[in-house]
């Protein structure tokens, strides 16, 4: 037994002989270059390699980490937590609400709105005020004949003027309407009873027409032309029929007869106010 063990010792005593000196020997011996003759043991044995090879980021730390990273202090004391009670909760909800109701009910704000309501009075008034001037403005007595073949007197209108015709007697009183009747684009307020003006208002720049009516205890109806200008309007017309109405007053005091000049006989009859017993002629 001691026999196998001294030969089972020299026998590995000189495999570590035999290897040791191959070390010595492959390590003074030069490689052999690459490409030639033994090349692809070399080759065989380094790893395969692919596209690339990156490292893997997994351990990194980003730029902005401390030198442990992101670890929170453990000694830093937490920020307090400051509880609201319910009534600044419920008053910063309406304060919210009411922002929110201003911006959306008025978006502008007061110097905008001012600036946008002067814009819309210049687009307005641009659209009202007429190109041509304003008409003048007239007050007109005319007497009314009652004759046939005379032309019917003219009452001037104008768009956006209302005219008042004023009926009245020889004396100035007023002559009540029974009746009224017009053609034309106009219009026309109907008298009330007993009343002897009629108002009369132009729906059109060029209306043209004309307007009959009769008054209390007169058969004859008396007409006029109604004509729509731009260069006068007839704000009043008083048309005075030279007849004595139902509320005629006699003069208090008659002048005796008179051969001179500015006979009040004579004025009257050129005025077209007949004087008091005058009697009309059939010639």
């Amino acid at each position: 037994m001691c026999l196998n063990i001294l030969k089972n010792g020299s026998l590995l005593a000189v495999v570590l002989a035999t290897v040791t000196w191959s070390g010595i020997v492959a390590a003074q011996s030069p490689l052999p270059p690459r490409g030639g003759a033994g090349a692809d043991m070399y080759d065989d044995a380094l790893p395969e390699t692919g596209g690339g090879f990156a490292r893997d980021g997994g351990m990194e730390l980003s730029p902005d980490s401390g030198a442990f990273g992101d670890v929170e202090n453990p000694f830093e004391e937490p920020e307090p937590v400051i509880e609201k009670t319910k009534e600044e909760i419920d008053r910063e909800i309406r304060e919210a609400s009411f922002t929110a109701a201003i911006t959306g009910l008025l978006p502008l704000n007061p110097g905008e709105i001012r600036q946008l309501l002067k814009r819309f009075d210049e687009t307005q008034q641009a659209v009202e005020i007429p190109v041509y001037p304003y008409p003048q403005p007239e007050v007109s007595v005319h007497t009314v004949s009652l004759d046939p073949g005379v032309t019917p007197p003219v009452i001037k209108l104008g768009v956006g003027h209302v005219t008042t015709l004023n009926i009245m007697d020889a004396t100035g009183q007023p002559w009540p309407i029974f009746d009224l009747s017009w053609a034309g684009n106009f219009e026309v307020l109907q008298p009330g009873e007993g009343s002897h003006v009629v108002r009369i208002t132009p729906m059109s720049e060029f209306a043209y027409g004309n307007l009959s009516l009769r008054v209390v205890k007169m058969s004859t109806p008396i007409t006029f032309t109604l004509k729509t200008q731009r260069d006068v309007v007839q704000y009043r017309f008083d048309a005075r029929i030279p007849e004595f109405g139902p509320y005629a007053k006699a003069p208090l005091i008659e002048g005796g007869l008179s051969i001179v000049a500015g006979n009040t006989a004579i004025n009257s009859i050129l005025d077209g106010t007949a004087p008091e017993g005058a009697e009309k002629l059939d010639v």
